[in-house]
């Protein structure tokens, strides 16, 4: 009984895909990477500040009907935030800021599955997707910059990510919004997405400190359907 059960969910599960169509994707963005900061004392942790970097990627999408589709990506997402302290000091009547700020900027392998609903089937088509990931991290880097009337560089230093308090592993979501646009040279896709970390990427058990991601991206791509 176990067995015919399996065959049928098998059987089931490729009668969805036997007609699926398959397109191959590439894509590239900027993501305005951000992190929530917790702890014990939130008052004593810094702002994190939204900074810019990096995206790419590929993906497939099988194309379960007209409207549904499934698209696993592979991509390429760097991930951090600014957080600074200092104070200021007043000269002459003018506040002079003086502080000290540092970047966070960690390189992750995401790999996002996600399942996408297009609201048209005609050359131009709404869609919106949303899914869980889950990625990797590979290296990361931190640099401060003294501030005062101008920036000072003080020097960038690499990411021990093999230190317990770190998480290379890291689960989240992603919701997306976009329009795509056919042409007789593929598609074209404009997207926007939101990601959020669902596990923290640092945690100090001690200080009861813990750091997750998070972001929006603005992404341009293309797609051929075979």
């Amino acid at each position: 009984m176990k067995t015919k059960i399996i065959i049928l969910a098998a059987t089931m599960f490729a009668s969805l895909f036997v007609n699926a169509q398959i397109s191959v994707g590439v894509k590239t963005g900027i993501n305005f990477a951000d992190a929530s900061l917790s702890g014990i004392s939130e008052t004593l942790l810094p702002d994190a500040k939204i900074i810019n970097t990096p995206l790419a990627g590929v993906n497939l999408q099988y194309r379960i009907n007209e409207q549904f589709s499934f698209q696993p990506e592979l991509n390429y997402a760097q991930r951090g935030f600014e957080a600074k302290a200092g104070t200021a000091f007043n000269v002459l009547d003018f506040n002079i800021p003086v502080g000290i700020k540092a970047i966070t900027k960690v390189n992750y392998i995401e790999l996002p599955v996600q399942l996408k609903y297009k609201f048209t089937t005609g050359n131009v088509q709404p869609y919106i997707m949303a899914g869980p990931s889950i990625s990797y991290a590979t290296s990361g880097t931190i640099r401060e910059v003294a501030s005062a009337i101008i920036d000072i560089n003080l020097g960038e230093q690499d990411i021990n990510l093999s230190n317990k308090n770190f998480n290379q592993w890291e689960a989240g979501g992603r919701l997306s919004a976009g329009v795509a646009f056919k042409t007789l040279l593929g598609e074209i896709q404009l997207e926007g997405s939101y990601y959020h970390g669902l596990t923290d990427f640092f945690t100090n058990p001690i200080v009861d400190v813990h750091a997750y991601n998070k972001g929006f991206s603005m992404q341009l791509g293309w797609a051929y359907h075979f």
